[in-house]
């Protein structure tokens, strides 16, 4: 059987499919991840790959709003956004002061649906950086809004790393986790994510309940992008620094959400054109950029030993 049938196969639905059966994917953060909890954002997926939606149209896409998938990659300029991107930029960046304890700061993240992770054995035999490929697969027409998505993230993946950066796209979760540990030069990291619902965060102002800074500096985030299985893209870069944030909504009743918090100290490299310069009227080498994780990206960080 061939490697694409062997992927299709995997991605159909599957009536006798059990969810309590470890995968590879969960076996495999077991034994290199050791007290290590996988963040809940990636837990179904990981636990279950042939989870996929029922019926016989195109695999749906990993959901999010297009403006934020391309907001932190620094050579972005998000040109491939809608009319709209400019408005969804509100509320995504921040200045390192503005996560200070009893601050109140305008928070905004979207919604999103990630799609199941690959098993490693497939994501080893395909080419996902083939787009005729990929939609012929899959079954999503040339000119559909999900095409465009797609070639866009095959062009992030494909975009060489400015000065400074090691970045490289994965598609299991295996993938992923080697990657980073490539990046850091240790296999001793830990794992962390933002906390927040899926449906993500609504446009409003949050208190600053609590910091903490997280101690090592050294990085990889990995980026979910639109594509019909799970596909990061996976950068490092030096002077930044990591915080878990603690949110609260204007309400008291609202619940309170830990999330994490990348500040990049070091932005000479960044495109001029990048929208967090706008946004917080700044420009490549002036005050630190910071932003919170969206929903299922992951931060992996050299573990402190001792």
């Amino acid at each position: 059987m061939s490697p694409m049938l062997i992927l299709i196969f995997l991605l159909l639905p599957h009536a006798n499919a059990k969810v309590d059966v470890p995968t590879e994917a969960a076996l495999y953060w077991e034994k290199n991840l050791p007290n290590t909890k996988m963040p809940e954002a990636i837990l179904p997926n990981a636990r279950c790959l042939l989870r996929v939606n029922e019926g016989t149209g195109p695999r749906a896409l990993h959901k999010s709003q297009p403006s934020v998938n391309c907001l932190f990659f620094y050579r972005s300029n998000c040109k491939s956004s809608p009319p709209s991107a400019p408005a969804a930029v509100a509320g995504v960046f921040f200045h390192e002061a503005d996560i200070t304890v009893g601050k109140v700061m305008t928070v905004a993240m979207p919604s999103s649906l990630p799609a199941p992770f690959l098993p490693s054995s497939v994501e080893e035999k395909i080419s996902f950086q083939d787009l005729n490929s990929m939609l012929d697969k899959f079954n999503i027409s040339k000119t559909s809004h999900e095409a465009a998505e797609m070639k866009n993230t095959i062009l992030n993946c494909a975009d060489p790393p400015i000065q400074g950066e090691n970045k490289h796209c994965a598609a299991s979760l295996e993938a992923v986790v080697e990657t980073a540990m490539k990046m850091l030069q240790t296999r001793h990291v830990s794992v962390v994510a933002s906390a927040l619902p899926s449906v993500g965060l609504l446009h409003q102002d949050y208190m600053v309940r609590a910091r903490h800074q997280l101690g090592s500096s050294r990085f990889v985030a990995c980026h979910i992008k639109p594509f019909p299985f799970a596909l990061y893209l996976c950068h490092s870069t030096s002077h930044s620094q990591a915080y878990v944030v603690q949110l609260q909504g204007s309400s008291r009743d609202d619940t309170k959400i830990d999330m994490v918090a990348m500040c990049h100290r070091d932005t000479r490299n960044w495109s001029p054109s990048h929208p967090a310069f706008k946004a917080l009227g700044e420009h490549p080498g002036g005050s630190a950029i910071c932003h919170f994780q969206p929903y299922a990206d992951l931060l992996l960080i050299e573990k402190m030993m001792g």
